[in-house]
């Protein structure tokens, strides 16, 4: 058979396509539209199936951690990740300092090596068009009472931390929380093969995530555990102090190792939440579904 998304001639009697993991029973239309209400006692036969990693699966995973591997031990691979990190971590700080008006631009430091965000004074006029997407947002899905409440409680936090200093905890911490975020998203890509053009693309998705996580749980570890590594960062690059050591000293009044045991935490668990999203992919597009339809339907 033919997968009717991306073409590629496989087996008969396959749950999902053995390119682009997409699972067939959904596109002859057994994924139900949204039920319009949040499930409160569905059965196991209800629910979408879980995802597997099946034998080219399993073959991207080890090839792409075999390379990720390879790339620590040697210095070109290493200089052409560590600079898409570099981009990642500063792309973090800038697009985190927009969404709480606080221009930013990511940028290469060519001169101490690394990157560097500009990061201005928060604007008035910026937060505002933040609340009036935000305002349009709860407009917009007022029939939906779930996703009414999930927008209250993300909400409710942004607006604390965008009037006093937490936004700018955030937005340094979002740096190397950038680098995770990615690292994620190329994880499940490879792990999921999703809109896959080239058959090398999964391997290659997971060697990059797998090398942003290595890395900086190697980099967060030192930093907890090492003294060295301590004051050498803590010594910053051309007068500038580095994300954490002002976390620690001029947000949070405590030491670089606690703010690095918090990131080593979650470069953690950035692999187990990406593996998590593949294997219940399936159930989370029907919660999406769930919380961004306009117009559930009333019962009752």
């Amino acid at each position: 058979m033919q997968c009717p998304k991306c073409g590629w001639e496989q087996s008969d009697g396959l749950p999902e396509c053995r390119m682009c993991g997409v699972i067939f029973a959904r596109l002859a239309g057994a994924r139900q539209p949204a039920s319009h209400a949040m499930p409160a006692d569905h059965g196991h036969e209800d629910l979408p199936p879980l995802r597997h990693l099946n034998r080219d699966g399993w073959g991207h995973l080890v090839i792409g951690m075999a390379l990720a591997a390879a790339a620590l031990l040697f210095r070109l691979p290493l200089i052409a990740l560590d600079g898409l990190r570099t981009l990642f971590h500063e792309f973090g700080h800038a697009l985190t300092g927009w969404m709480f008006g606080c221009p930013g631009i990511p940028a290469f430091d060519l001169m101490n090596g690394g990157g560097v965000a500009v990061i201005w004074e928060q604007h008035t006029g910026l937060l505002g068009l933040v609340y009036i997407a935000l305002g349009g947002t709860f407009i917009l899905m007022r029939r939906n009472l779930w996703a009414i409440g999930v927008l209250a409680i993300l909400t409710v936090p942004y607006v604390i931390c965008a009037h006093t200093r937490g936004h700018e905890v955030i937005y340094l911490f979002m740096g190397h929380g950038m680098e995770m975020v990615f690292a994620g998203i190329f994880l499940y890509r490879g792990l999921s093969g999703r809109s896959i053009i080239n058959p090398l693309e999964p391997s290659l998705y997971i060697m990059t995530g797998a090398f942003i996580t290595l890395r900086d749980i190697g980099f967060a570890w030192n930093l907890v555990f090492s003294p060295e590594t301590r004051m050498t960062y803590r010594i910053g690059k051309g007068g500038m102090h580095n994300d954490f050591h002002r976390i620690a000293d001029d947000y949070l009044h405590t030491g670089i190792p606690d703010v690095a045991a918090v990131f080593l935490l979650c470069a953690a668990l950035t692999p187990i939440l990406a593996a998590l999203t593949f294997r219940y992919e399936n159930r989370l597009y029907l919660l999406w579904d769930e919380l961004t339809d306009r117009h559930p339907l009333q019962t009752g």
